[in-house]
């Protein structure tokens, strides 16, 4: 099997929400995190946080806060997302499976390009099952600029040895479709937890509500 020409040489997924079900963990374990560490924050800056690496979602809360927040804060939220995946598992979003096995009978080469520390996202795609079939993934403390700044996108492609405009990105969230479109590849936004800014249904290729939905979108081409 085959995809009609013009069609980009690889795909390069996000992971936590695009791939795996998590952010709602991640969400919520960060909830708790700032309530035992008795800091006041407003609920909307989880939301805005979705899609950047742990340094930019510090310096986002540094911001907001008006102070550094404290390093135990890492480490609470670290144990306590690591604790509930690790009891618990993590379920892959719908249509996942399906896409990954359409993209590799077609030929099309996959990588990763994840917020995510490189331990956790490695063990995450593993003990799902799905780590294998990607050929590179980068991870958001191997880049200097996480998302929303290109780099991430930028290795990924290099990695594969593929020029970025020849790639394709499929990702949930602002920060990282905007990471996307700055990288000059096109982009495809699965919403999970929000839907997309204007600004990023503006950049986008297409928004679609399922990664079934990407292959349908794939097949027609």
């Amino acid at each position: 099997m085959t995809i009609p020409t013009p069609w980009p040489e690889a795909v390069i997924f996000d992971m936590d929400g695009l791939m795996l079900d998590t952010e709602t963990i991640s969400m919520n374990s960060m909830h708790r995190t700032l309530r035992l560490h008795k800091i006041d924050f407003e609920d909307q800056w989880l939301f805005d946080i979705i899609g950047m690496n742990s340094k930019g979602a510090k310096n986002y809360f540094n911001e907001k806060l008006g102070y550094p927040l404290p390093e135990e804060v890492d480490t609470t939220f670290m144990k306590t997302y690591e604790d509930h995946v690790t009891t618990n598992g993590i379920e892959l979003k719908t249509g996942l499976v399906e896409l990954l096995k359409f993209l590799d009978e077609a030929g099309i080469r996959r990588g990763v390009a994840t917020s995510t520390r490189s331990r956790m996202a490695h063990k995450k795609l593993g003990m799902t099952g799905i780590k294998h079939w990607f050929e590179t993934i980068v991870c958001g403390d191997e880049v200097a600029n996480g998302k929303p700044a290109p780099d991430i996108y930028l290795k990924a492609a290099e990695n594969l040895g593929i020029d970025p405009t020849n790639c394709l990105a499929l990702e949930d969230s602002d920060n990282g479709a905007k990471a996307a479109h700055a990288a000059s590849i096109d982009v495809i936004v699965v919403p999970d937890l929000k839907q997309p800014k204007d600004h990023t249904r503006d950049i986008a290729h297409r928004v679609v509500t399922s990664l079934h939905d990407v292959k349908l979108h794939l097949q027609k081409r």
